[in-house]
């Protein structure tokens, strides 16, 4: 259902919205998580697959930049028949892809306080560490068109780089009064979702929005906390969206 505040459009940009949520439990992780979470998505979520991630560390100094290749850990992934939903489990981590069509933020919403609500059944986390919401979104734009033709320039965006021929790249990471975190990537390039073999190219829109955990597990703070990064996640696409995308995702020819 669409929002006043959040409208919903007939033909959004959104290539995929991924929700992750790290949370602790007393006594460290038990495997047997997996399989009694498993049990209970089973019936919206019929599609089983074992993974294992291996995650990159960058660290930062003055003067000096490294990587160090962090443990491999178990994921599992659950997936609808028709693929539009991904949920991931892995130690200490619940994460939720929402895959195109992209159904608007209160289905989305409803569905990652669902999957918490599920997961705090076998899970009992005493605590959420943190949370991130992230949108990519993935526009249209021809091989010779610039930013600026899309996306307008304002509190986010720069109208140096919105201006630039082919081969710019934009990055900035900021944090708001309510305590939200972002990072904004602007590119041009493919776009592929969680699972999915087909690539995309145009103009990477990348939100990355992530706020610090609080001690408790309640599924109502919870939601207030997605609400804080929704909001962010929409002013920052909101003010950046030229008239042109604005018509295209209203369905009107441009």
């Amino acid at each position: 259902m669409a929002s006043p505040k959040h409208p919903t459009y007939p033909r959004p940009t959104v290539h995929e919205a991924v929700c992750r949520i790290a949370f602790e439990r007393d006594g460290g992780w038990s495997a047997d998580v997996f399989s009694r979470f498993a049990a209970e998505v089973r019936g919206d979520f019929p599609i089983f697959e074992p993974a294992v991630a291996v995650g990159l560390q960058v660290n930062v100094a003055p003067g000096a930049v490294g990587q160090a290749i962090l443990p491999p850990r178990q994921v599992l992934r659950f997936r609808r028949p028709d693929s539009s939903v991904v949920l991931q489990l892995s130690e200490g981590v619940l994460g939720l892809n929402q895959l195109p069509p992209y159904p608007g933020w209160e289905s989305v919403r409803a569905e990652v306080l669902r999957s918490w609500e599920r997961l705090a059944t076998v899970a009992r986390p005493t605590s959420v560490a943190g949370i991130g919401l992230r949108y990519v979104n993935l526009v249209p734009a021809g091989p010779r068109e610039r930013p600026a033709d899309w996306l307008r320039s304002g509190a986010y965006l720069p109208q140096a780089v919105l201006d630039s021929e082919p081969g710019f790249f934009y990055r900035a990471q900021f944090r708001n009064p309510s305590g939200c975190a972002a990072a904004l990537t602007l590119a041009a390039g493919e776009a592929a979702a969680e699972g999915g073999d087909a690539r995309e190219t145009g103009l990477i829109f990348d939100i990355d929005c992530t706020v610090d955990g609080f001690a408790s597990p309640d599924a109502a703070a919870l939601g207030s906390r997605l609400e804080l990064l929704h909001d962010l996640a929409w002013a920052v696409f909101s003010e950046s969206t030229a008239p042109r995308l604005r018509a295209l995702m209203e369905g009107r020819s441009q």
